[in-house]
């Protein structure tokens, strides 16, 4: 009887390993298909990948190119929940895959240094790339929202919305300069800036303001001109998120309409004349995410929060039309970054990422942009 039962024992103790593994195997499967939320691979879409950790309080806040463009290094918060002192950590992925590659330790990533020698952190500081020696920090301790902060290297500062001002700090001493000043709203009181963007480098940045009245909020779009600190008369998109393209020649951003329905706008850095391009997606959809071409001849957008299928869409900015709409339903609420060598389009949403080939796929070669720039200057006899 002693070894009947302990042969029974044994044989349910193999019984349960094997459910315990099975339900191991059946865990990992499961993760493992969540990771493409219905949208396969296809023409369009290289991959689409949920968080890189699963949790309700993860949440992706960045994600930018290596400087070499074979990785892509994506913020998101740790274990706490939200913006204002929360743990943010960083992962580096594979940008033709998606895998998961390693864990960087430092506080996230807000942009790379043009020179590809920096990075600057969530928790305000400038970190040299890739030996992660810290340079230097600002004297912040607090992280605002997303678009409550912009940095212009050209300019070489740090701009901040800090209530009715702009309070602006040195990229290379770190030291905090003197605030740009309030603007009133009827001569009175002064308007509150919710958010900042630099669209000119080293000349304008762009906020966003708003005052409560007796008969209600009143909204308006200040330009800044950086060298003085004050308002200028220049007219750029009237929604925050005009985006200078690389050849510094075009603004491009959204306005909203009567309908709440944003329109892709694209202005000129010379005449500050406008062309309408067109609506990015047929309802009532937010345009966040934005991004150019590194030829400077395409402008994408991408909506998210619709009443129909979100759309990401490319902007031919030299036809003054859309080419290209994609068919995936993968809104960016967070942005949109084009690789270094244009091939794909990388969708960044607080609840994952997606990888897009450009334009209609890798079969659409994009044509080369002739350079209008002679050198030398003047010549001797050769041109290139």
């Amino acid at each position: 009887m002693g070894d009947i039962a302990h042969n029974n024992l044994k044989m349910e103790d193999k019984i349960m390993r094997e459910h315990k593994m099975f339900i191991v195997v059946l865990a990992f499967a499961i993760l493992q298909s969540i990771t493409l939320w219905g949208q396969q691979p296809n023409d369009e879409v290289v991959w689409v990948k949920a968080p890189i950790k699963l949790g309700f309080n993860y949440y992706i806040r960045n994600a930018v190119y290596s400087p070499d463009g074979q990785t892509i290094l994506v913020s998101f918060t740790g274990e706490e929940t939200g913006w204002h002192k929360a743990d943010i950590k960083c992962t580096e992925v594979d940008a033709e895959t998606g895998a998961f590659i390693r864990e960087v330790p430092i506080q996230g990533i807000i942009q790379f240094s043009a020179d590809g020698e920096y990075v600057y952190t969530y928790d305000w500081k400038k970190v040299r790339w890739p030996s992660l020696e810290v340079v230097g920090q600002f004297p912040l301790e607090e992280m605002p929202s997303s678009q409550e902060y912009a940095i212009d290297e050209v300019a070489g500062k740090l701009f901040l919305v800090d209530g009715n001002r702009i309070a602006v700090f040195d990229l290379n001493t770190f030291e905090k300069l003197p605030s740009f000043k309030p603007v009133l709203y009827d001569g009175k009181h002064s308007w509150s800036q919710y958010g900042v963007a630099v669209i000119e480098r080293g000349k304008y940045i762009q906020t966003g303001a708003e005052y409560y009245t007796s008969t209600g909020p009143k909204y308006n779009s200040f330009i800044w001109d950086i060298s003085t600190g004050d308002t200028t008369t220049r007219a750029y998109p009237g929604r925050l998120g005009g985006k200078e393209s690389p050849d510094g020649l075009w603004v491009a951003g959204m306005m909203t309409t009567t309908r709440n329905i944003d329109s892709v706008v694209v202005f000129s850095t010379s005449t500050y004349q406008y062309s309408y391009l067109g609506e990015p997606d047929n309802g009532y959809c937010q345009t966040a995410g934005a991004d150019w071409s590194h030829d400077s001849r395409y402008f994408i957008t991408s909506s998210y929060n619709c009443n129909t299928p979100a759309y990401t869409c490319v902007w031919n900015i030299e036809e003054g039309k859309s080419s290209y709409k994609y068919k995936t339903e993968f809104g960016a609420d967070v942005g949109v970054c084009v690789s270094p060598d244009d091939k794909y389009i990388l969708l960044i949403s607080s609840a994952g990422l997606a990888m897009l080939n450009f334009l209609k796929g890798t079969g659409v070669p994009l044509e080369p942009k002739v350079s209008s720039t002679l050198n030398p200057n003047p010549t001797n006899g050769t041109i290139t």
